[in-house]
């Protein structure tokens, strides 16, 4: 008499990365996806099972990875790679993985060197710039809201009343930042041609910089 196959519950680190393509990497855009998952299976061994994964083979690929002067935020990209992988066999597939948290390893990155600006250093930046960029560089100034929300931000979100600036915060809700009056005055000095608060001739602001 026959019997049936045993259901192992196992897949190795290289059908689970090819199987994570298919299902979840093909539909997101990032630079250099395929190169790192090319160089995680080579140094972590395609063909071992991810429930053999263990402590000591996140330690050492962690060694290797400085060995080849890889930074902190490398580092932490091949990690992530590896942890959404281990995630989707076990809450999708049902495959057997490790029983650590990959997170665990997350390497410490340096802070930013942030470069603050006193409000004279302000001043001549923008006073330098074209004057088409002058009314963004000030609003990016005064409110601190990222460039994408300005170069769209239409009049419609401009509150003179309120004085405040509404844009699209957390999906489905409005955010404000308050309206400085200086802020303020310069908009309104601005000439209306269409639905953007921004324009060039009576184009939208597609980018900051030389055409």
């Amino acid at each position: 008499m026959q019997t049936a196959p045993d259901i192992t519950h196992e897949i190795t680190l290289d059908a689970a990365a090819a199987r994570w393509m298919i299902e979840v990497g093909q539909y997101q855009r990032e630079k250099g996806r395929d190169y790192l998952l090319n160089r995680l299976l080579l140094e972590m061994g395609g063909d071992m099972l991810l429930s053999e994964i263990s402590k000591n083979n996140i330690a050492r690929f962690i060694e290797i990875c400085r060995e080849q002067k890889r930074g902190p935020a490398t580092i932490n990209r091949y990690l992530a790679a590896l942890s959404a992988i281990i995630s989707r066999a076990r809450d999708y597939w049902d495959f057997n993985v490790p029983r650590f948290k990959i997170s665990k390893f997350k390497q410490k990155e340096p802070v930013e060197n942030l470069r603050h600006f006193t409000l004279n250093e302000a001043e001549n930046i923008a006073n330098a710039a074209a004057p088409y960029l002058r009314p963004i560089i000030w609003t990016g100034l005064y409110t601190g809201l990222r460039l994408g929300d300005i170069l769209f931000l239409t009049w419609a979100q401009v509150d003179f009343e309120n004085m405040q600036i509404i844009y699209n915060g957390k999906p489905g809700k409005n955010q404000s930042v308050p309206m400085v009056s200086k802020l303020a005055n310069i908009l309104r000095e601005l000439p209306r041609g269409g639905e953007l608060v921004f324009t060039k001739n009576g184009r939208p602001v597609s980018r900051m910089g030389r055409p």
